[in-house]
């Protein structure tokens, strides 16, 4: 970065500095679904890019700081995981994503007895 300064007399001054302009964190993700139904995990495939951090939230209140993480679903429903990619913990990035987690189907027998 060049800068030149000139006052109301004409003087000039010029300063010139190297600056290093820091990458732009790229957050991305893709879920792995280990079997559709709760209860069950889940692996998130970390595809950021220009990255040295990561924060995970899950949506069922558990995360983690790990790069390539997975969670268990206890329980059915939707959830939103969201990825925030950091570099150098200045500039950040941040995704989420919907995991559908299948609730567990509901068994029902119906007999009569019988008497002999």
């Amino acid at each position: 970065v060049v800068a030149t300064v000139t006052d109301n007399n004409g003087c000039k001054n010029t300063e010139s500095r190297r600056i290093f302009v820091r990458p732009g964190p790229e957050a991305a993700f893709k879920v792995n679904y280990l079997n559709g139904c709760a209860p069950t995990g889940v692996a998130f495939v970390n595809e950021s890019k220009s990255a040295n951090s990561y924060r995970w939230e899950f949506g069922d209140g558990n995360t983690s700081e790990i790069t390539n993480p997975s969670n268990s679903y206890s329980v059915g429903g939707e959830y939103i995981a969201q990825l925030i990619a950091a570099y150098d913990n200045i500039c950040f990035d941040t995704i989420s994503q919907k995991v559908t987690i299948n609730p567990i189907p509901q068994a029902s027998i119906q007999a009569e007895d019988l008497t002999c």
